[in-house]
């Protein structure tokens, strides 16, 4: 984020630790908000496969896919038992 120079002795008083955590602060948020695209994307494009394929469940033993409803997958570890899931929830 570029930083706005302050005008000689209208320096606002900073608390420099405060300043460091919310300029981390943004840069986090930042990236998740593009990961969050790309897993919105992702996402999107599972669902059009499945749908395309007619499929409302798919299991290979490493994804087991679940489309829940018109927009929605959930997708879990095949290895992982629907009590292990329950418990995890």
């Amino acid at each position: 984020m570029p930083k706005q120079q302050d005008l000689p002795h209208t320096e606002p008083k900073r608390d420099k630790d405060i300043a460091a955590k919310a300029e981390a602060y943004v840069d986090a948020r930042d990236a998740h908000r593009k990961t969050t695209t790309k897993l919105v994307e992702k996402k999107a494009a599972l669902i059009e496969a499945m749908k395309k394929k007619e499929l409302e469940a798919y299991n290979d033993g490493e994804f087991a896919i679940t489309l829940e409803s018109k927009d929605a997958v959930k997708v879990r570890d095949a290895s992982q038992s629907d009590d292990d899931e329950e418990a995890a929830e």
